[in-house]
């Protein structure tokens, strides 16, 4: 969190004034303390000081002050503060002493948005987004865990996707540098400062209680799990039947000859002791001796956790999808079903036999107390994969999309912050406004986030109770009291939903238009566009609402432009439509757009993913630029894109959602995994992408941009420069 370096400097200068009018000849005036807050009031100086002398012939010469109105001849009303533009063109705070301006004006204190708000002639200092991409939401941040080890004296360590490392303690969490962006699936240490962690691609890395470093695996297949009982006894496993040892020196593969391994994926290991470990695999629960592997039964699972090999605990996934924990007491199996469907024990694991946790892919935790086991709630529907404590009293849950929960002895605390939410639009009209717009994964509810230039809070969305649950898919705002966000409510084609912001509040408008309205975007207040399914559009003037004739059935997914006479519209089956102010004009183009920015009338960029009408084709992503003739892809778009949260563990193509600029030389295009930044000559993939989809990126400035996406995404960068 940004820390405040210095008091408010609006309250030390009114601490000064009050108190050299109090010098001056004041008995009933109280000086406000340094530090108070900004809401603080100031007592008049008295009748018979210079002030109040001035007070009382500004008073005479203003008949009507104090009347709450700012009337003529007037610099503001009554006493207080009132609004100013500081020297560096912030909006600050000034004196305002019997309807007139005293004093200067008093800058506020620096907020992250890509300018100098304090004046100090420093961008952004103190601000994360000044130095990368930061995570906005959820917080602490969102790409999603793996696992989670704790040591003895507490510290705990969650690794996770995108090479992502957090170090805590309970609530208290901090990002680390991992040196690799590959996807880390277990962690396990011998202590606080010797820690590992295992990953895809051969991935070992060693903290030595000062920095994270890979150290030589000896292999490139991706590894699954780690587990040990020593520095000196350390065992991980992975794909192809990968089994490798640490013996305090060197990793060694340990594989048996007796057993065919070498074709099947091992998922997940326990080590009992430095001669014996159990490996779940494909082909089964597999048993180490130190020397060699052994089948122990044929029926594996995806998680194991034990006591001693003669108490086990094997988690796993039932034929109908359903959550199964098999236990075993050293003489036979038992089996207890959680769930019958829908879901699948992802990760065990307990501080003893009468204290065991069984966490499922849609975020419920089972504990089991020796007897039965019982249902608690943790992951708000995301999956939780990572279980890990020092105690029955302090035990940690991870899962997707930075999922973070706390077990205190009685109950499940989440503690990573911020709403659950499918994130599709974003838009704002300055740095200390910006609207974003999705549903809750949870309950699929409308969920809208303001920003203010400090931090994201939830507005209520104006929808009456009982009236359904529209999906939002769109926001555009023109001035502080004008703001659209759209939607639609059901299976195409449905009633469409329009909410309006005031400055104050949102509420439902009329938009007598029937269709699935997909992107909305205005030149004006008095100027605005809405597309949606089977070719809708429609325009609003500032009083109401009227449908336009598009000329196609096409569903339009997006819409931008520069003025009332060049406005742009785009179907995924390669139909795009330019509106000159008087009718839409077709283009048709062989790729399958996703959005449009545009940036004159004759300098547009779009994304696309695949060609129009394949659909068994490769969703190849590509950046199209329009030169006022014809749409052409450009060339050097780096392609990847980070795709491991839906299925693969690797780098691939990853699908673009939106596209944005500031200028023709600051172009942003986001996606699947992917932040690209087009400087006006080449497209660069960008630092710290998140593992989740982009679904809208908007920026106030060249240094101020967003990207907000899946699973409640919200990307900031600021500063002075990229």
């Amino acid at each position: 969190m940004r820390r405040d370096r210095r008091p408010s400097s609006v309250t030390a200068f009114w601490a000064a004034w009050a108190a050299v009018a109090c010098a001056a000849a004041c008995s009933r005036c109280a000086a406000s303390p340094a530090g108070a807050d900004a809401d603080r009031t100031y007592d008049v100086p008295p009748d018979d000081s210079a002030e109040g002398a001035e007070a009382d012939a500004a008073a005479e010469a203003l008949p009507f002050c104090g009347n709450g109105v700012v009337e003529a001849g007037e610099e503001c009303e009554g006493e207080g503060e009132a609004p100013c533009v500081t020297t560096c063109g912030s909006s600050g705070l000034r004196r305002c002493l019997a309807c007139r301006l005293v004093g200067r004006c008093v800058a506020p204190i620096e907020r992250c948005n890509g300018f100098d708000d304090d004046c100090d002639g420093y961008v952004d200092e103190d601000c994360p987004c000044a130095t990368g991409w930061v995570w906005e939401n959820p917080l602490p941040q969102g790409n999603s865990l793996t696992a989670v080890w704790v040591a003895r004296d507490g510290t705990a360590f969650a690794v996770g996707h995108l090479g992502t490392i957090l170090r805590g303690r309970d609530a208290s969490w901090t990002a680390m540098d991992s040196g690799t962006t590959v996807r880390l699936n277990d962690v396990w240490g011998a202590s606080s400062t010797n820690v590992y962690a295992v990953g895809d691609r051969g991935t070992i890395l060693h903290y030595d209680g000062v920095s994270w470093r890979a150290v030589p695996s000896g292999t490139q297949h991706h590894l699954t799990a780690i587990s040990g009982t020593s520095p000196r006894n350390i065992l991980a496993v992975g794909e192809w039947g990968t089994f490798l040892r640490y013996d305090g020196a060197a990793w060694a593969d340990v594989w048996s000859h007796d057993l065919n391994v070498r074709n099947t994926s091992m998922i997940d290991i326990w080590a009992a002791s430095s001669d014996e470990a159990f490996v779940v695999s494909e082909s089964g629960l597999l048993r180490y001796d130190g020397v060699s592997l052994s089948r122990v039964r044929y029926t594996g699972g995806m998680t194991l956790w034990g006591t001693s090999p003669s108490n086990l605990f094997l988690g796993g996934l039932t034929g109908s999808g359903g959550s199964v924990v098999v236990h075993y007491d050293g003489r036979e199996w038992t089996t207890s079903l959680l769930v019958d469907s829908g879901s699948g024990v992802d990760e065990i694991w307990g501080t003893s036999s009468r204290n065991v946790f069984a966490a499922t892919r849609r975020g419920d935790i089972y504990r089991y107390d020796g007897i039965a086991w019982t249902r608690m709630g943790c992951g708000d529907g995301l999956g939780i994969s990572g279980l890990g404590g020092n105690s029955p009293t302090r035990v940690v849950a991870v899962g997707e999309a930075g999922t973070m929960c706390l077990f205190d002895g009685v109950s499940w605390t989440r503690i990573s912050s911020g709403p659950v939410v499918e994130l599709h639009g974003v838009w704002g009209t300055s740095a200390n406004e910006v609207f974003a717009v999705g549903n809750s994964t949870v309950d699929y509810s409308v969920t809208i986030l303001r920003y203010d230039g400090l931090s994201w809070t939830v507005m209520p969305s104006g929808l009456p109770e009982g009236g359904g649950v529209p999906t939002i898919k769109a926001v555009w705002a023109g001035s502080p009291i004008h703001a659209f966000a759209i939607g639609y409510h059901g299976p195409d084609p449905s009633d469409p939903v329009l909410l309006s912001y005031d400055g104050v509040s949102w509420s439902v408008a009329p938009l007598p238009v029937r269709g699935n309205f997909e992107d909305i975007w205005g030149n004006s207040p008095t100027d605005v566009f809405v597309v949606g399914s089977r070719g809708a559009i429609a325009h609003y003037n500032g009083v109401s609402w009227s449908p336009m004739a598009s000329g196609t059935d096409y569903s339009l997914v997006t819409v931008s432009g520069t003025s009332p006479t060049n406005v742009f519209a785009a179907s995924f089956g390669g139909l795009i439509l330019r509106y000159d102010g008087e009718s839409w004009q077709p283009t048709q183009i062989r790729y399958s757009m996703a959005d449009i920015w545009v940036a004159s009338p004759t300098l547009a960029f779009g994304v696309a993913n695949g060609f129009a009408g394949v659909l068994d084709g490769p969703l190849i992503p590509t950046i199209l630029r329009f030169d006022g003739y014809v749409w052409s892809p450009m060339e050097g778009v780096p392609t990847g894109g980070y795709i491991g949260e839906i299925g693969s563990n690797h780098l691939d193509f990853g699908s673009l959602m939106a596209i944005w600029g500031s200028s023709p030389t600051n172009v942003f295009a986001v996606g699947e995994g992917v932040i690209h930044r087009y400087d006006g000559s080449t497209w660069s993939s960008m630092p710290s992408l998140p593992a989740a989809w982009g679904h809208d990126v908007w920026g106030s400035s060249a240094t101020n941009v967003f990207v907000v996406g899946s699973r409640g995404t919200i990307l900031h960068r600021c500063g002075a420069g990229w």
